[in-house]
């Protein structure tokens, strides 16, 4: 049932896991599920109790958020669902990036009335229902095209799926430390050794959960992941390194249904080079944004561990540095907008949408083309968070939910939250049965992935998925149907 992400009712029975297997696989997952609704009963208590509002109604609302956040992937785990849990996932995210900000009435919302607060909540409950509705209420099918089921990579690549681990490393560290990697050409290698290494962690972290891998191959993961985090947060970026680590240890988790213990002792580590991120930044970031060479890597970390233990408490430092640079959540993001939209600015009415058709036109035919990144300024300026010409030195984080609501109030929350429901329960269901190296296998570990880049806007996260799907899912498409 769960080898592979089939069904009992999969038409096929290839690879198909016995019913001993399927019973056992759907025990551990109602297992999995009580230790998830303890979990969650126990932090939502604890968030509750220790929530600074006097007010019931704005702890009620957060709590709401909370459960909404939480429910889909213990109720996906619960009912031992045969699809793999992407919208769950995403879901998930809000636990982090809204939920727990809000309850803990954390530092960089406290600027914001009670009503703005409110108000914000509910626009984001309305996102979560409206996607949770239509998440359930739509009708997926399983896809019979032999094109999108059938492999499009041979399974027997999986005895040296390290290779794509290894592969991807070096990428990483010619990108980042020399000057090999053409200017023009990054985008284009970044889609696809980015693709090449979400798609091995992923099928090599599955096997493990699966009791698949051997020692060395675990080896060769576990040195891989540390050593890609090594060189890829030495950019300031955490996000990627956060989402590689949460992709593998959500192919172990659905695969083995059972945490994988290392996460408690990467959160640590990840959350102490968050707390001194922002510092790392102003210093780094003062001028232009700058890599350490990798010789300093060793002094350029032992630097941000002393930040992050230490975080700054200066008075005088810059104020977009301590607050939208210094953030764990975009609920912050979502309360400007709403504070700010349409009492005191416009509705923009789409205007943060109308460059995502033309990133679909392929540089080569047109050169000046703008960029996924440049949806993002332009929401920056708008709301006068950085000024016009400076905003590719600054890094803020709108989210999509603040930007649809920046463009269509809350119809525009409500909306974004129908397509999510819509497009992922097409897409989970229509994957069901599939094998991992099928072109809905592979868009389904894509997809898996990107559901962590909560913080990009609407084109940014399009385009790089669009430009991950082509080499990953397209390419091989192409290769198998030109060189059966």
């Amino acid at each position: 049932m769960f080898k592979d992400m089939r069904s009992e009712t999969a038409a096929s029975t290839v690879n198909q896991p016995h019913s001993n297997e399927v019973q056992l696989n759907a025990k551990a997952s109602r297992k999995l599920a009580s230790w998830g609704i303890a979990a969650a009963v126990a932090g939502g208590g604890l968030l509750a109790y220790a929530s600074p509002y006097t007010d019931l109604m704005q702890t009620g609302a957060g709590l709401i958020i909370y459960g909404l956040a939480v429910w889909p992937l213990l109720e996906w785990a619960r009912k031992a669902r045969p699809w793999f849990p992407v919208f769950e996932l995403f879901m998930a995210t809000g636990l982090a990036f809204y939920a727990i900000p809000y309850l803990s009435g954390r530092e960089e919302i406290a600027a914001f009335s009670t009503e703005t607060l409110f108000s914000t909540a509910w626009v984001l409950i309305a996102f979560q229902l409206s996607a949770y509705m239509v998440f359930k209420s739509t009708r997926g099918k399983q896809s019979s095209s032999r094109t999108l089921t059938e492999e499009v990579v041979p399974t027997s690549i999986t005895r040296n799926i390290g290779w794509g681990l290894w592969i991807n490393t070096a990428y990483i560290y010619l990108s980042n430390f020399t000057d090999l990697v053409p200017y023009n050409l990054q985008s284009i290698f970044r889609a696809i050794f980015f693709g090449l290494g979400i798609v091995s962690v992923f099928i090599a972290c599955r096997q493990w959960g699966e009791k698949k891998l051997s020692t060395n191959g675990k080896l060769v993961v576990v040195f891989n992941l540390l050593l890609q985090t090594f060189l890829q947060a030495a950019s300031l970026y955490l996000i990627s390194v956060i989402a590689i680590h949460a992709l593998s240890w959500i192919a172990y988790a659905t695969s083995s249904r059972r945490i994988p213990l290392v996460i408690f002792l990467v959160l640590p580590v990840l959350a102490i080079l968050h707390e001194g991120k922002s510092k790392m930044r102003s210093i780094y970031w003062a001028e232009t944004r700058t890599t350490p060479a990798f010789a300093e890597l060793p002094s350029f970390y032992a630097e941000w561990v002393e930040y992050g233990l230490n975080p700054s408490t200066d008075e005088d430092e810059d104020a977009l540095n301590s607050g939208l640079l210094h953030r764990a959540s975009l609920f912050q993001m979502l309360a400007l907008t709403v504070d700010q939209v349409p009492s005191k600015r416009d509705f923009l009415g789409g205007d943060s949408y109308w460059d995502i058709p033309a990133l679909f036109v392929p540089r080569i035919i047109w050169a000046d083309k703008p960029t996924a990144l440049e949806s993002n300024d332009r929401l920056s300026i708008y709301f006068g968070l950085v000024r016009e010409g400076s905003s590719g030195n600054v890094s803020i984080a709108f989210g999509t939910i603040a930007e649809a609501y920046a463009n269509f109030g809350l119809l525009g929350a409500v909306l974004l939250g129908t397509a999510v429901g819509y497009g992922f329960k097409r897409v989970t269901v229509a994957a069901i049965g599939a094998p991992s190296f099928s072109a809905l296998g592979l868009f389904s570990i894509l997809l898996t992935a990107w559901s962590f880049q909560v913080e990009m806007v609407a084109a940014t996260w399009i385009s790089s998925l669009y430009q991950a799907t082509l080499v990953v899912v397209v390419g091989p498409l192409l290769f198998k149907r030109f060189f059966p």
